[in-house]
């Protein structure tokens, strides 16, 4: 029973992903912009340096986009 009820949501869920992917795409599509965005306290990925240098791989990976 409750495998049932886990695989129905799984289910029902995996077709709203699929609206919402379709959704950025199209906004994407009409404005040319990708927004991209990442943490700043995500050591070693973003963190910052005193109060306002941002580094690291995210850091890096958005500037490079």
């Amino acid at each position: 029973m409750k495998l049932s009820i886990l695989m129905t949501a799984v289910l029902l869920t995996a077709g709203l992903t699929t609206t919402a992917n379709a959704q950025t795409l199209i906004k994407i599509a009409d404005s040319n912009k990708i927004t991209v965005s990442y943490r700043e306290a995500s050591v070693p990925f973003s963190y910052l340096i005193g109060s306002t240098k941002s580094v690291g791989f995210s850091v890096e990976l958005t500037e490079a986009i």
